[in-house]
Parts: C-alpha cells; structure tokens; sequence
C-alpha cells in the first residue's frame, strides 16, 4: 500500500506540472504567469501529500475485514477452491461447507462437505450455529453464492472465513473427485 501510494503521489505532482514549453514561453506578464504555475506547484505538492497520508493512514488495513481478536489471519479470504487440499493440510480441523442447492448437491459434491441449502429463509439460523473456533471454507458451483454466505458470516462475526473461487465448475474442470454421499453433520 505504501508503493501504490507513492506512486499515486508521485503520479498526481507530475500531471499537474506544466509543460516545460508553457515555464519558457514570454508573455506580457511574466511575473504573473510564474506565480500561477507556483501556486499550481504548491497546490500539487498539497494534494500529493494529501493523498499520500490518506494512502498511509490505511497501510495497515486489509481489503478484507479484520475481526477484533488478535490473529494472524484476515477475517475472510478469497482463495481457489483448487488449493483445497494445501488448505486442509493447513488447517485441518476447518469445516468444508457446501452452500448450493439440494438438487446440486445430489449431483457430487466435495469430500467430507457440510451442507445448508442456500434457501433464503433458513439459512441464517445454521449459518449463526457454526462453531466460531474453526476456519470455515465455503464453496458453491461458481463462486457467487459462497461470496453472500462468506458475508453473512462476516457479518455474524466468524472470526475466520475462507471463500474457495471457483466453486465445483473450476474442481470438475480441473478433473477433481466429487462425492456422493451424505453431508457431514455439523458441529455446534
């Protein structure tokens, strides 16, 4: 974030910089002229700075949200679903939730999957009684239901929420195994 700043800085000085051809052309009032591309220089100087401290100021933020506890994770992270396996081996106690329709369910789904139905109207109980001590990672067929899940959760306050891109249209491409079997039960 500091670089990008900078760059911004750096990037609005230079744009509002006159043409070296305007500082060397004569006209009637050279006095005049000089002291309007000073104050542009000064003007440019100031909103650099300007948004060089609003850049820095959130430096130590994240484009995710950041829960209040003191973690070394972001609160929600967007990651392929086709690292599924290095994020198991990395956190291997997460809940793996399914959030498609029973209809997509009963056509494969991922190996040891939970499963609440993205029914509008009884999704946020289940949703409220996941256990708040584990990662959860969610998926659906292609990433947009997971995105509204992975929200709500945030919003309900899971300290640690892992949305796999991609969904089970990136797995099968990929040529991955799906399951046929029951959801796993899901702790409370």
């Amino acid at each position: 974030y500091i670089h990008h700043g900078f760059i911004l800085a750096v990037a609005i000085y230079h744009k509002s910089q006159p043409p070296k051809a305007l500082l060397c052309t004569q006209v009637h009032k050279p006095v005049r002229h000089k002291l309007i591309f000073r104050q542009m220089k000064h003007l440019s100087i100031t909103t650099a700075l300007i948004c060089a401290i609003v850049l820095l100021s959130h430096c130590g933020s994240s484009t995710t949200a950041q829960t209040g506890n003191n973690t070394d994770h972001p609160q929600v992270s967007e990651i392929s679903i086709l690292h599924l396996d290095s994020l198991q081996a990395l956190y291997p106690n997460a809940l793996l939730l399914d959030v498609r329709s029973d209809e997509e369910w009963a056509q494969g789904h991922l190996e040891q999957a939970g499963y609440i139905s993205f029914d509008w109207d009884h999704r946020l109980e289940p949703l409220k009684q996941l256990p708040t001590d584990r990662p959860v990672m969610v998926y659906c067929e292609a990433g947009g239901r997971s995105g509204v899940i992975t929200e709500e959760l945030r919003i309900i306050g899971h300290p640690h929420i892992i949305d796999l891109i991609g969904g089970m249209e990136a797995w099968l491409e990929a040529g991955k195994p799906v399951a046929f079997d029951g959801p796993i039960a899901l702790p409370h």
